[in-house]
C-alpha cells in the first residue's frame, strides 16, 4: 500500500522538476538579459586616478623609466552576462602618450637609463656635500639658514630615492628584456546622496604592446560597492549602426547627486561617435537608446 502512494509521488515531482526548472532558468536569463535603465547607466560609471609607470624588466627585477597621471573614467562590468560577477571589476582604456623609451630596443633603453642615473646620482652627491659643508659652517639661525636646511632635508629624500632607483636598475640582466606598465589606481564613485566614495585597486602589470587595449582594473574589494551596478556583454551584440548614449562622470556638475551626464548621438561602427568632444573622452562608457552596453570611447573618439 505504501509503495502505491510512494511511487505516483515521486513520478508527479520528477515532472514538476523537469518543468519547473527549465522555467526559471529561462526567466532567470530573460532577466539578465534585459538592458540597462536610465539609472543603471548613470550608476555603471566610476572614476579612475592614479599613476602608470613605464618600466624595464628581465622577468625578475623591475625598474622604473617614467610615471604618467592617469585621470581616466571606467565602468563597472560583470564578468558573465547570466550571473551578477562584477566582483569589483572596472573596464577601462589607457592611452598614454608616446615615449622616446618605447622608440629603442630595451637594451638600448637601459643603457641611456645607466648613464642618465651615473650622472645625476654624481651631481646630486657633490650637491649634498656643499649642503653639508654649507650647513656645518653657518651658525647663524636665520631665514636664510632655514630655508636652506629645508632644501637640504629634500635633497636627502632625493639622493636617497636615486641611490635606490639606481641599484636596482643596476640588478637588471641584460637578457629577457621588456618594457611593461605597472598601473596603480583609485577608483572613485558617487552615492544616492551625492558623497564621493573612493577604493584603491590591486597593482596592475600590462605588457607594454597591450596598453591601448581595453583592460580590467581589480578593487582591493572583490565586490561591487552598494549601489553601483555593473553592465553587460551580451553575446548577441549590437546592429551596425544605431543612436547611442554617452554616460559622462563630471563632478563639476552638481546638478544631478550621481554627477553624470547623458549625451545623445550616432555611431556608425568604425566612425567616431557622434557627440561633443567633451562628452566623448577615452574611456567614456556607450549605451544604445534601448540600454545596450556597446563599449568604450577610445582616444581617436570611436568604439
Amino acid at each position: 500500500m505504501l509503495r502505491r502512494k510512494i511511487i505516483p509521488f515521486i513520478v508527479r515531482r520528477r515532472v514538476y522538476i523537469a518543468v519547473i526548472l527549465p522555467l526559471m532558468l529561462l526567466f532567470w536569463l530573460t532577466c539578465m538579459a534585459l538592458p540597462a535603465t536610465e539609472n543603471d547607466m548613470r550608476k555603471s560609471v566610476c572614476m579612475l586616478d592614479g599613476t602608470v609607470t613605464l618600466c624595464l624588466s628581465d622577468g625578475r627585477h623591475v625598474a622604473d623609466l617614467q610615471v604618467y597621471p592617469v585621470h581616466q573614467q571606467g565602468v563597472w562590468i560583470n564578468r558573465h552576462w547570466w550571473w551578477p560577477s562584477c566582483d569589483g571589476r572596472v573596464l577601462t582604456l589607457l592611452p598614454f602618450p608616446s615615449s622616446h623609451f618605447a622608440k629603442v630596443q630595451p637594451d638600448t633603453a637601459l643603457k641611456r637609463q645607466r648613464d642618465s642615473l651615473s650622472v645625476a646620482l654624481h651631481r646630486a652627491t657633490m650637491v649634498r656635500k656643499e649642503l653639508e659643508y654649507y650647513l656645518r659652517c653657518h651658525n647663524v639661525q636665520d631665514e636664510g639658514y632655514n630655508r636652506i636646511a629645508a632644501y637640504s632635508a629634500w635633497q636627502v629624500h632625493q639622493l636617497d630615492s636615486l641611490k635606490s632607483l639606481s641599484a636596482v636598475t643596476n640588478k637588471l640582466g641584460w637578457r629577457h628584456l621588456t618594457f611593461l606598465y605597472k598601473c596603480r589606481f583609485s577608483v572613485s564613485w558617487y552615492n544616492d546622496k551625492g558623497q564621493l566614495h573612493r577604493r584603491s585597486c590591486r597593482l596592475l602589470r600590462i605588457p607594454a604592446d597591450s596598453i591601448a587595449l581595453p583592460v580590467i582594473v581589480h578593487t582591493d574589494k572583490a565586490v561591487i560597492p552598494w549601489g553601483c551596478r555593473a553592465v553587460k556583454n551580451v553575446p548577441w551584440g549590437v546592429s551596425r549602426h544605431k543612436e547611442v548614449i554617452t554616460v559622462t562622470l563630471s563632478p563639476a556638475d552638481n546638478r544631478r547627486k550621481d554627477h553624470t551626464i547623458l549625451t545623445r548621438g550616432d555611431y556608425d561602427r568604425g566612425q567616431k561617435i557622434g557627440v561633443a568632444h567633451a562628452f566623448a573622452q577615452p574611456g567614456t562608457a556607450v549605451f544604445t537608446l534601448h540600454g545596450r552596453f556597446v563599449g568604450l570611447v577610445d582616444k581617436e573618439g570611436s568604439l
